[in-house]
């Protein structure tokens, strides 16, 4: 999970931020032309570049044993902007390539972005249940992969049985007890929850691990807030957003969240 993703998931329900999408683009096909018009409303000129490049390279022979590579490059950038479907396309382009667990991790990872990408509620469950599979298919010959299990978890959590998905993260905690992955992803679940005290606890526990988790930083001054303890979400906050070392947008999310304190 990306940190720009995190806030723009995680936060829309809890600082009821309203999620939007930008313009979703469907590529139908391999070689595609006119592809700065098409995108040239919504894409930065260098983002534009990078895109016709990799599609040039995919249409070049010489550059056939790296296709996996373009296709994952291609599906990240489109992810920047919110565009699930050509996402998606290219989740299922690796896995078209060939059937290794490199190409299911790949398209695993993809597939999990566009799932926390995705506004749609259905769409996102849709995401998430073809994401599972791919975790799976590489967890079948590596149980000890925590970090593909807590995104699996994650998955599981928007399915039939979401008390599967927690349960799943707390096992990865009884292996790893400071796996960071599993403690922020609980965290999570606990703020949308609800359950603010015990979000609490795991993001203190984040920072007792490292001072300079600065999303864990975020989340802490959240919960506090949303317990009563304003002044120090405020000290928490202020923290976060006159370090220099924190990411832009979350220090921008913070000050957002703070002007409403």
């Amino acid at each position: 999970m990306t940190k720009h993703q995190i806030i723009l998931v995680v936060a829309g329900l809890v600082l009821t931020v309203g999620l939007y999408q930008l313009p979703r683009v469907v590529v139908e096909n391999e070689i595609v032309t006119d592809i700065q018009q098409e995108h040239s409303f919504d894409v930065s000129p260098e983002d534009q570049n990078v895109i016709t490049s990799l599609f040039t390279k995919l249409n070049d022979v010489a550059f056939k044993e790296n296709t996996i590579i373009f296709a994952d490059s291609l599906a990240r950038v489109y992810l920047k902007y919110q565009m699930v479907d050509s996402a998606e396309y290219w989740a299922d382009e690796i896995l078209a390539y060939n059937s290794s667990l490199n190409s299911s991790l790949r398209s695993g990872l993809i597939l999990y972005q566009a799932f926390q990408s995705s506004a749609n509620a259905e769409e996102a469950k849709r995401l998430a249940g073809r994401a599972a599979e791919q975790f799976e298919k590489i967890l079948e010959e590596d149980e000890s992969n925590l970090s593909v299990k807590s995104k699996l978890a994650m998955t599981k959590v928007v399915s039939s049985n979401p008390m599967s998905g927690i349960m799943m993260l707390r096992e990865v905690l009884e292996v790893a007890p400071e796996n960071r992955e599993a403690i922020f992803n609980l965290g999570l679940l606990a703020i949308q929850s609800g359950q603010n005290e015990r979000a609490i606890g795991r993001f203190e526990k984040l920072l007792e691990l490292d001072v300079a988790d600065y999303e864990a930083m975020f989340y802490l001054g959240i919960s506090k807030a949303e317990i009563g303890k304003v002044e120090e979400s405020k000290k928490l906050l202020e923290q976060l957003i006159t370090s220099e070392a924190a990411d832009i947008a979350l220090k921008a999310t913070a000050a957002n969240y703070l002007e409403g304190l």
